[in-house]
């Protein structure tokens, strides 16, 4: 088992002892997807496995605090919230916008990337060069203005 799995899973006995509720029902769910996938792969999970189940979780919880604000139920959105905070602490620091320039151009020079047919391939050296720690959207975005 993944030493970020095990570490889920003792803080979820943390949070049914210290009775959060919040931390709790957030934890639970997570793990659970995380033995889902699991049993779909086959296999036991590497930490960038349940990284990438951390931030798929943290994903959906940013569209329900969108979805929320419209309805205008705020107790929801903040709940939301609350549980993305905590979840984003099981990550490592994502890259800067500064930080993830310089990334992209040293992989733009490395790959001999030249235009935007070479996108998806400076995209998965990217990702493989900081798991976890990308934010795709703006990688993508930064990428394309460099390949252009």
């Amino acid at each position: 088992m993944s030493e970020l799995m095990q570490r889920l899973q003792a803080d979820a006995t943390g949070a049914l002892k210290r009775r959060d509720g919040l931390a709790l029902q957030a934890l639970r769910l997570v793990i659970s997807q995380a033995k889902n996938l699991r049993i779909e792969r086959g296999r036991e999970l590497t930490d960038a496995d349940v990284m990438s189940v951390l931030q798929k979780a943290i994903k959906t919880r940013r569209e329900s605090v969108e979805q929320f604000r419209k309805g205008q139920r705020e107790d929801l959105a903040s709940k939301e919230e609350g549980e993305i905070a905590l979840l984003e602490g099981y990550l490592p620091r994502p890259l800067t916008e500064a930080e993830l320039t310089i990334l992209v151009e040293d992989v733009v020079r490395e790959v001999g990337a030249s235009g935007k047919k070479d996108l998806g391939r400076v995209m998965k050296e990217i990702q493989a060069r900081a798991p976890g720690r990308v934010d795709n959207r703006l990688a993508s975005r930064i990428a394309s203005e460099k390949l252009a």
